[in-house]
C-alpha cells in the first residue's frame, strides 16, 4: 500500500465515520491521524479497520477489477472512487460483481444483493456520488433526503478566504438539489467549510484560490483544478444517468 493510497482512503472516510454514518465506531481518530501524517506504521491498523467498511470495500473491489489493479489500495482505485472519473462507468458485469461482494461480506442474501445492485444505472460512473444518488445509505445510518445527499456528495470548492477552523469557499460544484423528481445542481454558492479537527488540518497552508474537496462539510484535501473539473464532470454524469433511469421506471 502506498502512502498516497493510505491517505486517500483515510481522508475521505474520516468525516462520515466520525459522524457515525460509515464503518465501525471508534476508528475516526485513527483515520484522521493516517490522513494527516501518512504514517506507514498505521497500515495494519487501517487495513483492519477498512475490513469493517463492507459497503465501501465492495465498491472498491469493483473499481479494482475494472482498472486491472492488484489491490483496492492502489492510488488509481481510490482516486476513481472518491475523486471521480467520468470515463469509468458501471456495466451489467460490474453490478453482478458488486452483488457477489455484498454477499461475500454478508451484507445481503444473494437475491437481495442482485436486486440492490441492479438499481445502479448502467453507464453511471463507478463513483461515490452514484452510490449517494441511488441509495443514500445501504446500512440505514443516513436518511435518504436531498439535504443529506448534498452533504455526502463530495464537492470541489474554490477557497475565497481561509480562516482558522472554518473558511469561506465558493463551490465549483453547484449544490445538489431535487425538484419534480429529478436531481440537479443548483447555482454556485459560498459555503462555510470546516478545515480543522482539533488543532490539526488536512489542508495546511490554505490560500485564496486553492481548490479543495469537501465531504460532509469538511475539507479533506487540496485538489488541482483538473481534479476539480473531473469531479464535477463525474458528478454531472451520475446525476444524468440516475435521472434517466428514474424517468424510465
Amino acid at each position: 500500500m502506498s502512502a498516497e493510497s493510505l491517505e486517500t482512503l483515510c481522508r475521505y472516510s474520516f468525516m462520515p465515520n466520525k459522524l457515525g454514518y460509515c464503518g465501525p465506531r471508534g476508528v475516526d481518530e485513527l483515520l484522521f491521524k493516517c490522513a494527516a501524517t501518512g504514517d506507514r506504521g498505521l497500515e495494519k491498523r487501517v487495513k483492519k479497520a477498512f475490513a469493517a467498511f463492507p459497503v465501501l470495500s465492495s465498491y472498491l473491489e469493483v473499481v479494482r477489477k475494472k482498472l486491472g489493479e492488484k489491490t483496492v489500495f492502489s492510488p488509481r482505485v481510490g482516486s476513481a472512487w472518491w475523486r471521480g472519473d467520468p470515463l469509468v462507468l458501471f456495466s451489467e458485469k460490474d453490478k453482478a460483481l458488486l452483488a457477489k461482494h455484498f454477499v461475500a461480506k454478508k451484507l445481503f442474501l444473494p437475491e437481495t444483493a442482485r436486486r440492490i445492485a441492479s438499481k445502479i444505472p448502467s453507464g453511471a460512473p463507478v463513483f461515490h456520488a452514484t452510490h449517494v444518488l441511488v441509495f443514500g445509505s445501504l446500512t440505514g445510518t443516513v436518511k435518504k433526503v436531498v439535504e443529506n445527499q448534498a452533504q455526502c456528495v463530495i464537492s470541489p470548492a474554490k477557497v475565497l478566504n481561509a480562516g482558522e477552523g472554518v473558511l469561506e469557499a465558493l463551490a465549483l460544484v453547484k449544490p445538489l438539489k431535487k425538484g419534480s423528481g429529478k436531481y440537479f445542481l443548483g447555482n454556485e454558492t459560498g459555503a462555510r467549510v470546516r478545515t480543522a479537527h482539533g488543532k490539526q488540518t488536512l489542508v495546511p497552508g490554505l490560500r485564496r484560490g486553492d481548490w479543495i474537496a469537501v465531504h460532509w462539510g469538511f475539507a479533506v484535501e487540496k485538489i488541482t483544478a483538473q481534479q476539480a473539473k473531473r469531479m464535477l464532470a463525474a458528478t454531472e454524469k451520475a446525476v444524468a444517468r440516475v435521472n434517466a433511469a428514474s424517468a424510465a421506471e
